[in-house]
């Protein structure tokens, strides 16, 4: 099989998130927090929009206030008025939103400038790191394993990680005859409690689009080729569950410690684009 784009490419290029992503991604979960908004309310409003292939979290912040003025929790006028006010010229427009957004939240005492900031240094603890000490536990301990393919939320509580409340926690294993790669064939629901925040191309349009249509092609043009014997098996992830890959076991890892063979698991072989790195 050669290595052609069938597809639109999926540009797999990392972008670091900015200030104002990141206070996008803490006022989406203070509001679903505070049941103002479901992420399925996201999802159909940003469908709403016709916008899908807009810049991500230009969508996001969009749709958490049309539903705030749907629920209203606030104004139109007052949103443009606030925009108006607080805007700095050499700022975009999704930034200058942003801005407005959160401060109107504030005064309103939905939440306030401490919360928002907190959940942001929440946040930027999640790191794909959480996700790999589980991976690698579960790669030297059979007993472990088999506790979390079968109860997930309980062995990953095991380790001191604490999940959302309001989703299910899935693990697929990929082993020589069998792999499994994830989507949010929807929008971008992901277990961010272990892995952190997605990266841009598992957001994008032609990703989800692409890898339940022709996963093959896909993870080739991502750099990794599959033998024709192996079943590929594609899981979506949905508002209510979250799949957690545990990667093909690298040969040799049964001599390495567990911090040393979490070294060797990545976001991406969590997700199933990828193989855990080998064993030095």
């Amino acid at each position: 099989m050669s290595n052609v784009h069938h597809g639109p490419y999926i540009d797999t290029s990392e972008h670091e998130l900015s200030q104002y992503d990141k206070q996008a991604i803490a006022l989406s979960e203070i509001l679903r927090r505070q049941s103002i908004l479901t992420t399925d309310e996201v999802r159909r409003t940003i469908e709403d929009f016709n916008t899908p292939y807009d810049p991500y979290f230009e969508n996001r912040i969009r749709a958490l206030i049309a539903i705030c003025v749907e629920k209203n929790v606030l104004v139109q006028s007052e949103i443009q008025e606030q925009i108006d006010t607080m805007q700095i010229p050499e700022h975009s427009t999704y930034e200058n939103a942003v801005r407005a957004f959160a401060s109107l939240l504030v005064a309103k005492n939905i939440t306030s400038y401490q919360e928002i900031q907190d959940q942001v240094s929440t946040n930027e603890k999640r790191t794909h790191a959480l996700g790999a000490s589980v991976v690698a536990k579960a790669w030297l301990d059979i007993d472990y394993k088999n506790r979390l393919l079968s109860d997930a939320r309980s062995a990953i509580s095991e380790m001191g990680i604490a999940l959302e409340e309001h989703v299910e926690f899935r693990i697929v294993e990929n082993t020589p005859t069998l792999h499994h790669v994830v989507v949010c064939t929807l929008c971008s629901c992901y277990p961010r409690a272990l892995l952190g925040e997605p990266p841009e191309w598992y957001k994008s349009m032609v990703y989800r689009q692409r890898v339940v249509a022709e996963p093959r092609q896909v993870l080739l043009e991502m750099g990794l080729p599959l033998d024709e014997q192996v079943k590929l098996r594609v899981v979506d992830s949905t508002a209510d569950v979250r799949y957690l890959v545990i990667p093909k076991i690298p040969e040799g890892v049964e001599s390495l410690s567990e911090d040393q063979a979490a070294k060797l698991v990545t976001r991406d072989s969590m997700i199933g684009v990828s193989h855990a790195m080998p064993v030095a």
